[in-house]
């Protein structure tokens, strides 16, 4: 019987704990931030409540801060990149690893450093619904630190589901390479397996053309040295996340030289990184540069022999240097021309990326194929070097133009000039042709890291861009173009050599093989463009799979944004108003009840004038309306609060109050059933609208 007893109490005690446990991590908002910092201030740490927004509320969620003072001085702390280390973690996160916040602190305060360490405890930097970003808790804190220096930041995620990883760029901005590399290294000492987002191609961060990170934008976009650690939490224990960041701040510490290069490129081999500076690559471009100049001007000054020859394919040459001009150009209305009928594609069949970029690049292939055909007709005299030559020219300017957009594209332009140039020595028809399909492959590696690491909406431009996007897209197919042009060239040139064995024969022989080897021309003209169509169509099927395969490994699927349902009616919301008079003034309180606790809260007041509220306690912000200014509210705000504020002297006014529900917490009878939001992953919310008309003739009313 005893154990029996036992044996219920045991179960019961569990399915408490557990439900306690479930209850903690289901918290949101004002309630998780305050479960947290009761926590922290029970174990007497000590922690600063820090709000994200200026309001007369208490219930509001807030940011927590806890600050550890060095207690060690350092001669050498004025050569330091920095005096404070931020690390970040989201309160969602660090709900669920209390135990392992605890040591953090523990450790930090009984270890001496050089420098400060904080830890940032920030709220609401986890969305549900996108739309309200400057309401985040890491803007919220960069914001009020905006100007400080001396401060460098780690981002942590303790969500990833996939693999571990470090992004070292967003909001058009790197981290600096002292901080990825110190990252890097402290992964290899725990021997923690980890990945850099955007492997070679981190420039493109510095571009825009990467996916971004709201929460490192926050920091990089105010010059603070940040990166974001993605880490798998449910793989790794308490012990091991603790080791890992003892480790960081250990390194840190430790740290001598500071490269605050943003122009490098990680090079993974095994389960190590190794790095290539900016400074390296300067190096490596001007010896391009004059080994370059010296093959190209051809070292005929040295060379006597053959002057006149050499003096000869000179002007050959410098006549035919309107072909990589023309090419552009043409080449540039052929890839709109392209993306016109890829768009048909893409809004009726296809919804992939690679294939409407394939599609996009054989018309426009296609395309300047058939512009080369007049260029062979008109000059049928010129030699295949003055086409190898445009070739290489073409090649190298590629490296010039793109590394001044970007010092880091240097390599990936140098491999296709190098391939290019290797090619010189080969005259055959068949052997060029693997060239040209081998010059195309690193375009394919740039081509899937975008795809992997942006958006639909940084994609979208690249597929269908403006006409200066298209001409930057064309100088960099040029080369594979030319190379196609010379390809042509041969065949031209094998079918003269035919009709020259020939000349012996009679007029009416002539005629008979002189159609023949047009016929020869034209199938193997046909040939190369059905086998470039087929190189393509094989090219997106072994990408794509590729893809696949990344995605299922390391990719996290992408928060998606939510569906918003806008409700005919307000059913949880009720607004109201009132008006008092001070010293000739007015005083408006706008009274807010959601009546359950809504997700979000916008508030919206629209004058007469370009100032429609005086002064108020609470935050706002000008909208793209010069007479309207919108208060800066937190997601998860209380059921009820209000706003105080002195209005201007507009005769008419409005309030608009817009309330964000998620519809599972939104009553059943008051939601439209909708099959298309049913069937969709994305998740819906119910969006309410309560407008306050004000005018100061009457007197203050209630909706």
């Amino acid at each position: 019987m005893k154990i029996k007893k036992f044996f219920i109490f045991f179960i019961s005690f569990f399915i408490f704990l557990n439900s306690a446990f479930s209850k903690e991590e289901n918290l949101k908002g004002y309630e998780l931030s305050n479960a947290i910092y009761s926590s922290v201030s029970a174990k007497k740490y000590k922690a600063q409540k820090i709000q994200l927004s200026r309001t007369t509320e208490e219930k509001f969620p807030y940011n927590i801060l806890i600050t550890i003072q060095k207690t060690k001085t350092d001669i050498n702390s004025a050569f330091r990149e920095f005096d404070t280390v931020l690390l970040a973690f989201t309160q969602e996160d660090i709900i669920k690893r209390m135990d392992f916040l605890s040591d953090l602190i523990e450790y930090n305060l009984n270890t001496d450093f050089n420098f400060n360490v904080q830890i940032l405890l920030t709220a609401c930097d986890k969305q549900e619904l996108s739309g309200n970003e400057s309401m985040t808790g890491s803007n919220a804190y960069c914001k009020l630190i905006e100007g400080t220096e001396g401060l460098c930041a780690l981002c942590i995620n303790l969500d990833s589901e996939k693999a571990n990883s470090i992004t070292s760029g967003s909001a058009k901005k790197v981290c600096p390479l002292w901080l990825v590399k110190t990252a890097t290294r402290c992964f290899k000492q725990n021997e923690i397996p980890v990945n850099i987002k955007g492997s070679s191609f981190l420039s493109l961060y510095s571009l825009g053309i990467f996916q971004s990170s709201k929460r490192l934008s926050s920091y990089l976009s105010r010059n603070i040295p940040a990166a974001e650690l993605n880490l798998t939490g449910s793989r790794l224990s308490d012990y091991e996340l603790n080791s890992l960041f003892k480790t960081f701040l250990e390194q840190l510490a430790s740290l001598s030289k500071f490269q605050s290069d943003v122009h490098y490129i990680p090079v993974k081999i095994s389960d190590s990184y190794y790095w290539i500076g900016e400074h390296i690559t300067i190096v490596f471009l001007l010896i391009l540069t004059t080994v370059s100049l010296a093959i190209f001007c051809d070292l005929g000054f040295i060379f006597r022999k053959k002057h006149s020859f050499k003096t000869l394919n000179t002007k050959r040459t410098v006549r035919s240097f309107y072909i990589i001009p023309v090419t552009i150009i043409i080449l540039t209305l052929c890839l709109l021309f392209g993306q016109f009928v890829a768009s048909l594609f893409y809004r009726t069949v296809f919804r992939n990326p690679l294939i409407i970029l394939g599609i996009k690049f054989i018309i426009s292939l296609i395309l300047i194929s058939f512009a080369y055909l007049f260029e062979l007709k008109l000059h049928k005299r010129k030699f295949a070097f003055v086409y190898e030559y445009m070739l290489m020219i073409s090649s190298l300017l590629n490296i010039f133009i793109f590394s001044a957009i970007d010092i880091s594209l240097f390599y990936l332009f140098t491999l296709i000039y190098l391939i290019i140039f290797i090619s010189r020595f080969f005259k055959n028809t068949a052997a060029i042709y693997f060239f040209l399909i081998l010059s195309f492959i690193p375009y394919v590696l740039l081509i899937t890291q975008v795809i992997v690491y942006s958006t639909p909406q940084q994609i979208y431009p690249l597929l269908f861009g403006n006409v200066v996007s298209n001409l930057i897209l064309s100088c960099a197919i040029t080369p594979f173009c030319l190379m196609l042009l010379r390809i042509y060239i041969l065949i031209a040139k094998n079918s003269a050599k035919g009709m020259k064995n020939t000349q012996n024969k009679a007029i009416s022989e002539l005629d008979k093989i002189n159609r023949k080897l047009k016929k020869r021309f034209q199938k193997t003209y046909a040939f190369i463009q059905i086998l470039t169509i087929l190189f393509f169509a094989l090219i997106i099927i072994l990408a794509s799979r590729e893809l696949r395969i990344q995605f299922s490994r390391n990719i996290e699927l992408r928060r998606q944004n939510g569906i918003i349902e806008e409700s005919p009616e307000a059913n949880l919301l009720k607004a109201s108003y009132t008006d008092s008079n001070y010293y000739g003034g007015t005083i408006r309180k706008i009274f807010i009840n959601a009546e359950k606790k809504p997700l979000r809260i916008e508030v919206f007041v629209t004058g007469q004038t370009d100032n429609p509220v005086f002064y108020t306690a609470y935050t706002y912000s000008q909208t793209e309306k010069s007479n309207q200014v919108q208060f800066d509210l937190p997601d998860y705000p209380p059921e009820k609060f209000e706003i105080s504020c002195t209005p201007d002297n507009s005769v008419l006014s409005t309030v608009d109050i817009f309330a964000y529900y998620d519809e599972k917490d939104y009553p059943e009878e008051n939601i439209d059933q909708n099959e298309n939001a049913s069937k969709s992953r994305h998740k819906t919310f119910i969006k309410e609208k309560v407008s306050l008309s004000i005018n100061i003739t009457r007197p203050a009313g209630k909706i």
